[in-house]
């Protein structure tokens, strides 16, 4: 069976350990397997580019080598050389973003619903993600934090706009003879 392989790099380190989360690793070459059994892996195959030629290994710190097995999702594959544009990649990052704060949001709100404190919240993301490089911790802090700030700041402004739209519309006339 002929190995389908590409580098792909990542943005940070946290996005790398997040892919090492949703991919097992091959205990061979050390590569993530991405299958198209879940809508991470379907949208990194779909972002595959061919060449008869071997492309340039991606520069940066944060590559995470990638491994593809045989299935009808990369049949056109086999016996070429896969690879990510440099636009690819940027559009994956993008898309890894996406779907790590989806996913990151929907844990915190379960976790709060059943009353964890966030600090607990954050944690057990942490450690059900595997999310050692880094201080993970104190960014995904700062997303909850920007997070709860943008909906007061939402609620404030909505709030306001009632009491002007309230003010507007009620008759002082007789009001203010009596002050």
């Amino acid at each position: 069976m002929a190995r389908i392989t590409a580098d792909l790099r990542v943005d940070n380190n946290l996005l790398l350990d997040y892919l090492h989360y949703l991919f097992r690793k091959n205990p061979e070459t050390g590569a993530l397997v991405v299958t198209a059994s879940n809508n991470t892996g379907r949208m990194l195959i779909s972002h595959l580019r061919v060449s008869a030629d071997r492309p340039e290994r991606p520069a940066g710190d944060f590559i995470a080598a990638l491994e593809f097995p045989e299935s009808r999702a990369t049949w056109d594959l086999i016996d070429k050389w896969a690879y990510y544009t440099p636009q690819d990649q940027r559009r994956i990052n993008y898309l890894l973003r996406v779907i790590f704060d989806l996913d990151f949001t929907s844990y915190y709100r379960k976790a709060e619903e059943m009353g964890f404190r966030k600090k607990e919240a954050v944690e057990a993301f942490i450690a059900s993600r595997r999310l050692n490089s880094g201080d993970p911790f104190d960014a995904l802090h700062k997303k909850i934090y920007r997070h709860q700030r943008k909906a007061l700041d939402r609620y404030t402004s909505q709030l306001l706009n009632r009491a002007a739209y309230i003010d507007r519309n009620i008759d002082t006339a007789g009001l203010n003879e009596l002050l």
